[in-house]
């Protein structure tokens, strides 16, 4: 199963360069390999062809990262199955350095590539569509190789503990989740959660771990702080 994630570069495309071609990770760089340019000079060839192209956006490159399950594939799998992700996405049009790093209990390459085309001098242009296509390339590549991949919706369901979203500071007093109405939770988004008498009572549950939903992004997080308050369950909510 392969899970896949990119990012741009904006700084310091040579340190990141360096930092996935590290031999400790790459099995001595025999796990590394580059695409239009040489793996010690991407970075310098990489700005070649972005002058060329009369390029001034902020974006140097752009990282991928392709994680794969705890023992499901080798080294030399792993790295293939980048090689033929990169081709298939990049489709020859842009310079790259692809590695994989043995370091961890988990498989999972690197890839950073030019953000600007060196055969027609466009710029990668990455929004959702773009992101999905790469998705849907990797699982297919994948499936070819007999692994597994990441199927829609298999990470829904997920416990009140690993929830990420949302950050709340709960004093060790009580909850008694009884006390809520459900129409609370659905004012910020939780819909049909079923929170109501969960008995989540007696359980003095902190810093849960909710971030990221501000009040400018979430209209009824006021609601919910301020009737939470009132029913004392000690519930307050981070700006």
């Amino acid at each position: 199963m392969a899970v896949t994630k990119t990012h741009p570069i904006k700084s310091t495309l040579k340190a990141a360069i360096d930092y996935i071609l590290n031999p400790e990770k790459t099995d001595g760089k025999l796990l590394a390999s580059s695409f239009g340019c040489g793996l010690e000079t991407a970075d310098i060839e990489f700005a070649w062809t972005r002058e060329a192209a009369g390029d001034r956006g902020t974006h140097l490159g752009r990282h991928l990262i392709q994680s794969f399950a705890v023992g499901e594939t080798t080294p030399e799998e792993a790295h293939k199955i980048g090689m033929e992700l990169a081709g298939a996405v990049l489709g020859g049009k842009y310079e790259f350095v692809l590695t994989t790093h043995v370091d961890k209990d988990h498989l999972h390459n690197h890839l950073i590539f030019n953000s600007v085309s060196f055969v027609d001098y466009k710029k990668y242009h990455s929004n959702k569509q773009s992101y999905y296509h790469i998705r849907r390339t990797s699982d297919r590549i994948c499936k070819e190789h007999g692994l597994s991949v990441v199927v829609p919706g298999q990470d829904r369901g997920k416990g009140f503990r690993e929830w990420k979203g949302m950050e709340w500071v709960l004093d060790k007093s009580v909850i008694d989740c009884s006390l809520l109405d459900i129409s609370l939770f659905n004012c910020v988004g939780f819909s049909n959660v079923g929170f109501s008498n969960v008995g989540f009572s007696n359980v003095g549950l902190s810093n849960v771990g909710f971030s990221n939903v501000g009040k400018s992004d979430v209209g009824g997080c006021s609601l919910l702080v301020a009737a939470s308050g009132s029913l004392g369950c000690g519930c307050s909510y981070m700006t």
